[in-house]
């Protein structure tokens, strides 16, 4: 992938925490879900976009929210810590010391 990024890709990257954080707390499960797994996915494909994620709080909301929630928001949160985590070791070790393991 070429390292290269033009500022308008880079402006679109600090908006998605504002995009998909509050969706979160919606009060309907399949939106709270996709908007996980929307987010792990854009974590998987962009080291950057993982460290906003992880930065943003958008990590820790949604591992705070691990256990009020069902299996399939369960399923979606574990590939977000996977996403973000498999970049690098500081954002693995970053994810561990969250406690994402050891929920």
């Amino acid at each position: 992938m070429p390292e290269d990024r033009s500022p308008k890709e880079e402006r679109r990257k600090l908006y998605i925490n504002q995009l998909l954080r509050p969706l979160l707390s919606d009060t309907c499960s399949t939106v709270r879900q996709c908007a996980v797994v929307a987010a792990a996915r854009l974590a998987e494909h962009d080291e950057g976009v993982a460290r906003q994620l992880l930065n943003g709080g958008m990590v820790t909301v949604t591992l705070e929210n691990l256990n009020k929630y069902n299996v399939y928001y369960k399923r979606s949160a574990l590939y977000l810590f996977r996403a973000v985590a498999k970049h690098n070791e500081e954002l693995a070790s970053a994810i561990v010391r969250l406690g994402a393991w050891s929920t």
